[in-house]
């Protein structure tokens, strides 16, 4: 039986995002085996990791442990982990490798062009913006990830984009076999739109009083998710608006993000609710959804509350510029002042133009729906099959 092998630095990235493609590749044919860090870097509780290693003994999925770094410059758990990726390489034969996040991805690269072994890289954003390499930002280091990226593109026979301005950098100036860009991992639109919650009781299990705006939030709590700069703006309107702010996921930045909130005196009005399983009924909830990342690919959170028919706001980086249409929702994401005028933007809108900006959102992401995403991810599992089998 043909193998192939899904590779992520984290488990959670496998079951938040890669379920879909391991089914797929089961219905096509294949046997699958998942390598990646069961252990440490997820962004979900160790109960949902455990619920993974269970979905996948019954899809028949053997998964492995290795000791990938979410951190780019622990070179000695690189080490490692690339030992273990190349035993696991040496004990198998696969067909290919499907390849997602930096770190795994460079790391598979490097032992499977080795071995010969066709690679797909799924790029959920890259780590440096276009133009880096003209700029040579060493301090950032978004250059040199830029050339490590460029360096394993020769290496690499499909690379997946799930954005625009990704797809063009890599048309421009990376050189694998091919290049496919699709519309993110998908989201189950007619799914999400047969969730029906009961309004009343779901702000009431929040805490929520009758006169009081919702606004949610879903992402890590990391620097790069930028919850800090929206808690700023809501700082400066916590005279001006009645509102209660719940942000959705878990991270390292709990304890600075919790003490934050008590410098801007907004306790009781922003909540961390840590890890969610409800996302879609808190984002039917809410009355505004506001996505602030610095950096993305094409966020899944985003195309939910696309799909929930809630307004939105959020930073203006690629990604997120591919979903949201209309300019008047971006804000700068350093600027809690632009924040605040998105905020107030959005509220004020009227019925009229509050029907329109939803259904335009609708319309845009049902391309992005799993079925779509789904064929466009066999297509290239064919394709890159068919071609070993030549």
């Amino acid at each position: 039986m043909k193998r192939v092998l899904m590779v992520s630095t984290a488990a959670s990235m496998i079951e938040q995002f890669n379920l879909p493609n391991i089914k797929l590749l089961k219905k096509i044919g294949y046997e699958v085996d998942v390598a990646c860090n069961f252990e440490e870097g997820n962004t979900c509780t160790s109960d949902i990791i455990n619920d993974l290693k269970t979905k996948l003994e019954e899809l028949g999925v053997r998964y492995f442990q290795i000791d990938f770094s979410r951190k780019s410059k622990n070179f000695k758990q690189h080490k490692i982990a690339r030992k273990q990726l190349a035993e696991l390489l040496d004990n198998n034969k696969y067909c290919f490798i499907h390849t997602h996040t930096p770190v795994a991805s460079a790391l598979v690269r490097l032992e499977a062009k080795k071995r010969n072994i066709k690679v797909i890289y799924t790029a959920h954003g890259y780590s440096f913006e276009y133009g880096d390499e003209v700029h040579q930002e060493k301090i950032s280091g978004s250059w040199m990830f830029f050339k490590i990226e460029k360096y394993l593109s020769k290496y690499t026979d499909t690379i997946i984009n799930i954005n625009e301005e990704d797809y063009k950098l890599s048309k421009d100036k990376f050189k694998p076999q091919h290049i496919e860009y699709i519309h993110g991992v998908g989201v189950d639109v007619k799914g999400i739109d047969k969730i029906k919650v009961d309004l009343n009781k779901k702000r009431s299990s929040l805490g929520v009083h009758e006169d009081e705006l919702i606004f949610l939030s879903v992402g890590e709590l990391r620097s790069s998710k930028n919850h800090i700069r929206v808690i700023e703006a809501l700082g400066s309107l916590k005279y001006e608006l009645k509102f209660k702010y719940f942000i959705c996921g878990i991270g390292d930045q709990e304890e600075v993000l919790k003490d934050y909130i008590k410098q801007q005196e907004l306790d009781g009005k922003v909540i961390l609710l840590g890890y969610r399983t409800d996302i879609i009924e808190l984002c039917k909830t809410c009355d505004l959804f506001i996505f602030p990342s610095l950096r993305e690919g094409l966020p899944v959170s985003l195309m939910e509350a696309m799909a929930c028919d809630v307004p939105i706001i959020c930073s203006n980086v690629r990604g997120n510029v591919d979903l949201i249409k209309d300019s008047r929702f971006y804000f700068n994401p350093l600027s809690y002042l632009d924040i605040k005028k998105a905020i107030l933007t959005a509220v004020d809108l009227s019925k009229e133009e509050y029907r329109m900006y939803l259904k335009k959102n609708y319309e845009t992401v049902k391309n992005c729906d799993i079925n779509e995403i789904n064929k466009k991810m066999e297509e290239i599992y064919n394709r890159v099959g068919e071609s070993i089998n030549e």
